[in-house]
C-alpha cells in the first residue's frame, strides 16, 4: 500500500507562513506606492522591514522564498484587487536580497523590464554580490542598460551561472566578456538579437591605440583604417566613437575610391587590438540556439573556448563542422591535408544528418557522450563510428522502414550498445505504423537507466519462455521508461519482471491488458528467479514481480483494468506516488469511487493523474 499523507512539519508550515505575510507586505508596499513614489516603498522596505528580515532569516531560506513569494505574486491576487504602482517582486529583492543569497531567478512582466529596470539593476549591484546563479528571463524583448548591467554583473564576482532567455543582445554580450571572468555556463537561447558579432565581443576585448609613428610605419595608408572601421569584428563604442572624433578634427584623414589612400599628416597611427577575454578559459557550456548565431559564429565559439563542452540545444553540429572542412581542406590544398581539428564538446545535436557529417562529428569530438539526432539521412550502421564513450542516444524522427529497424537493432546489438545509459527512438509518422521488438532491445541494451519510444507499436517477439531470465537478465539499473502507442500485454509484463529498480513505468495503450496480467505482476516468484532489494541481487521469493521502488505507473489507456485490480495493484506497490489514467481504464463510475474512497479512508499519499500527464509531466519533462 502507498504510503499514508504525513502531517506538515512545523518548518514547513512556518515557511508558508512566512511566505503570505511577505505577499501581504510586498502588496502593502504597492499601495504605498501608488500613494506616493516607487522610490519612496523602496525606501521603506529597506529601513523598516528588511533589517528584521536580514536577521531572523538566513541566506538559504530567503533565497527559498524569494522562489516561492515571486510565484505567489505572480498569481491573481484572491480577492482579485488589482495591484498597485510598482512590481511587487521589486519590492521582494529589496526585502531579502543580500550577499548571501547564491540563486535568484527573475521573471521580468512589462513594468518590470521598462518603468524599474534602472532599480533593478541597482538592487542587484549592491546586493547580488554573492550570487554564483543568475537568471533574467522576459517574454517580450527588452533592451538592457549596458552601464548599469555592467555594474551589477561586476559586483557579482562568483557568479558561474548566467541565464538570459529572450533577453540578451550583441551590446548584453560585450558586456558579459568584460564583466564575467570565471562565467561556466551562458544561456542566451531564444535571444534573436544574438548574432556573431555579440560572440566575438563575448571572446575579444577590442581596443583602438595610439601608436607612435616611425619611418617605416608612416607609410600606414587609410585603408588599413578603413578596414577597422569596417570590419564585423568590430570595435567597442568607445572605439568608434575615438574614430568619429579623430576624423572630425583631422579633415584631411579621407579615404581615396581611387586607392591613393595615404596621410599627409603621419604623426599617428592607429593600432588595433584584440585580446582574449578570460571567460575564454572558463566557459564549459553556452546555449545559442533559437538566436541570430550562425555557423560561422559557432566556429568562432568551438576555435576560441578550447574547453567548451556542450552548445545547448544548438541543432546544426553537422552542418557547421561540414562546413569547417570544406574551408579546411581549400586551405591546406588537396595533397595530403593534416587532419581538422577536434573539439571537448561532450554533447552534440544535429538534424538530417548524413553519413558525411557523422564522420566528422566522431573525428571532431573523440570524448561524445551525448547525441540528438533529428531526422537521420543514413542508415544505423552509421552510428559504429562513435566512441565508445557515447551513453546517450536521441534518435528523432526515424524513418518508419522496415530496414532501418533491422539495422537499428543490429547496431545496438555491437558493444556499443552495452554502453548506453539513455535512449529515446522517436519515429515519424508514416503511411503505416511500424512494430519495435523490446526484447531485442533489452538484451542488446543492458546497462538502460532510461528508454524511452514513441511512433511505433511495440512487442515482444520471443516465443520462447524465459522463466529463469537468463536469456534478457533483469536490467538493473533501468530506472524510467515510457513506450507509446500500442504497447501489447507481453511486452509490458516482460519489461517490468525484468526491471525490478524500475520506478517511472509510463505506456500510452495497452489494449489487450487484462486484470490477469496485473494479478499476475503482484503474485511471489519463484525461487529460481533473481531480485533486486537494497542495492544487489537477491533470490528471495519475499517480494512480487512489480518493482518495490515503483514511484509512478501510468497508462492512458487500458480498457480491461477493473476496480479490484486497481486496489490490489495500489496494495502491492508501497512506494507509489503517481498513477493514472482511470477515465481511460475498464472502471465505470461505481468503480472509480470506491478507488476514491479507498485512498481518502486509508489517508493515502497518492495522485490520480489525468490525461495530461503523459503529455507533460515531471516524469518526464518536455525537452
Amino acid at each position: 500500500m502507498p504510503q499514508h499523507h504525513q502531517p506538515v512539519t512545523l518548518l514547513s508550515l512556518c515557511h508558508t507562513q512566512v511566505a503570505t505575510n511577505l505577499v501581504s507586505t510586498c502588496r502593502l508596499l504597492q499601495l504605498i506606492a501608488q500613494d506616493s513614489s516607487a522610490a519612496h516603498a523602496l525606501t521603506l522596505a529597506r529601513r523598516r522591514f528588511r533589517p528584521n528580515l536580514l536577521l531572523s532569516l538566513p541566506g538559504l531560506i530567503r533565497s527559498q522564498l524569494i522562489e516561492e513569494v515571486s510565484k505567489l505574486l505572480s498569481a491573481p491576487a484572491p480577492d482579485g484587487s488589482a495591484g498597485g504602482a510598482g512590481p511587487a517582486p521589486l519590492y521582494l529583492l529589496a526585502l531579502l536580497l543580500a550577499p548571501d543569497v547564491h540563486r535568484l531567478r527573475v521573471e521580468l512582466c512589462c513594468y518590470y523590464g521598462c518603468s524599474h529596470q534602472a532599480a533593478l539593476l541597482r538592487l542587484l549591484a549592491s546586493e547580488g554580490r554573492g550570487l554564483e546563479t543568475l537568471e533574467l528571463a522576459r517574454s517580450a524583448l527588452l533592451r538592457l542598460d549596458r552601464s548599469l548591467l555592467h555594474d551589477a554583473l561586476v559586483s557579482a564576482t562568483s557568479l558561474r551561472h548566467l541565464i538570459l532567455h529572450n533577453i540578451a543582445g550583441d551590446a548584453v554580450l560585450q558586456v558579459i566578456g568584460t564583466a564575467c571572468p570565471n562565467l561556466v555556463v551562458l544561456d542566451v537561447s531564444h535571444s534573436r538579437q544574438v548574432t556573431d558579432a555579440g560572440l566575438r565581443h563575448l571572446f575579444f576585448q577590442v581596443e583602438l591605440h595610439d601608436k607612435a609613428s616611425s619611418s617605416t610605419a608612416g607609410k600606414c595608408e587609410i585603408s588599413d583604417l578603413e578596414q577597422c572601421v569596417n570590419s564585423n569584428g568590430g570595435c567597442s563604442g568607445r572605439g568608434w566613437g575615438r574614430l568619429r572624433i579623430l576624423l572630425r578634427l583631422f579633415p584631411r584623414l579621407r579615404l581615396n575610391r581611387e586607392g591613393e589612400n595615404k596621410m599627409r599628416d603621419r604623426s599617428f597611427l592607429l593600432e588595433y587590438c584584440e585580446r582574449r577575454n578570460p571567460l575564454c578559459d572558463t566557459l564549459r557550456i553556452l546555449n545559442v540556439a533559437n538566436t541570430g548565431v550562425t555557423t560561422a559564429g559557432v566556429l568562432l565559439a568551438l576555435h576560441h573556448v578550447p574547453h567548451i563542452q556542450s552548445l545547448g540545444d544548438y541543432g546544426h553540429m553537422g552542418r557547421a563542422l561540414e562546413i569547417l572542412d570544406r574551408a579546411w581542406t581549400a586551405s591546406t590544398g588537396d595533397s595530403d591535408p593534416p587532419s581538422p581539428p577536434s573539439f571537448s564538446l561532450i554533447s552534440a545535436r544535429c538534424q538530417r544528418t548524413t553519413m558525411r557529417r557523422l564522420e566528422l562529428l566522431s573525428l571532431a569530438c573523440p570524448a561524445l557522450q551525448k547525441l540528438t539526432i533529428y531526422e537521420p539521412h543514413h542508415p544505423p550502421s552509421a552510428l559504429h563510428v562513435f566512441p565508445p564513450t557515447l551513453t546517450t542516444l536521441h534518435l528523432l524522427s526515424i524513418p518508419s522502414d522496415a530496414n532501418w529497424i533491422a539495422g537499428l537493432y543490429a547496431f545496438l546489438a555491437s558493444p556499443q550498445g552495452a554502453n548506453l545509459h539513455d535512449l529515446a527512438l522517436r519515429f515519424s509518422l508514416g503511411e503505416q505504423y511500424m512494430s519495435l521488438d523490446l526484447s531485442q532491445i533489452l538484451k542488446s541494451c543492458p546497462n538502460l537507466q532510461k528508454l524511452a519510444e514513441d511512433g511505433a507499436d511495440v512487442e515482444w517477439r520471443r516465443e520462447f519462455q524465459d522463466d529463469t531470465m537468463n536469456i534478457i537478465p533483469p536490467l538493473l539499473n533501468l530506472r524510467s521508461i515510457q513506450l507509446g502507442r500500442v504497447v501489447t500485454a507481453r511486452a509490458l509484463i516482460e519489461l517490468l519482471k525484468r526491471a525490478p529498480a524500475l520506478e517511472i513505468a509510463h505506456f500510452y495503450r495497452c489494449p489487450d491488458l487484462t486484470d490477469d496480467h496485473l494479478i499476475s505482476l503482484t503474485a511471489k516468484p519463484s525461487n529460481t528467479s533473481h531480485y533486486y532489494r537494497g542495492g544487489e541481487i537477491q533470490s528471495s521469493a519475499v517480494y512480487p514481480y512489480l518493482s518495490q521502488h515503483l514511484e509512478c505507473f501510468y497508462v492512458y489507456e487500458a480498457s480491461h483494468i477493473t476496480a479490484p485490480t486497481v486496489v490490489t495493484l495500489l496494495a502491492c506497490c508501497e512506494n507509489l506516488l503517481r498513477t493514472g489514467n482511470l477515465s481511460n481504464w475498464g472502471l465505470d463510475c461505481e468503480g472509480i469511487r470506491w478507488i476514491h474512497s479507498t485512498i481518502l479512508d486509508n489517508n493515502l499519499n497518492l495522485e490520480i493523474n489525468p490525461g495530461s500527464h503523459w503529455f507533460c509531466s515531471q516524469c518526464f519533462p518536455i525537452s
